[in-house]
């Protein structure tokens, strides 16, 4: 079994929960890479889920509502971007 090697080359991960405090890492991010590199990493866990029945339904609207949250991030830093 040959082990594949990730490509990597020309992209950037920058991890966020879309705090203020995260903000800093995003920005060095687009300084050092631009949109067009950078990657947002979010990773969540929904609260409650071991509560509900459906989990599949109540995972897919945390992770649309995440989604979302993300776009609104990305689209507030770049237009800040713009107008360093």
């Amino acid at each position: 079994m040959k082990k594949r090697v990730l490509e990597t080359e020309g992209r950037a991960a920058v991890p966020t929960d879309l705090s203020d405090s995260s903000k800093p890492a995003l920005m060095v991010g687009l300084r050092w890479f631009g949109f067009r590199r950078l990657e947002l990493f979010h990773a969540f866990d929904p609260p409650y889920r071991g509560l509900v029945d459906v989990k599949a339904a109540y995972d897919t609207q945390f992770e649309e509502s995440a989604v979302e949250k993300c776009r609104a991030f990305v689209r507030a830093w770049q237009a800040r971007m713009l107008c360093l």
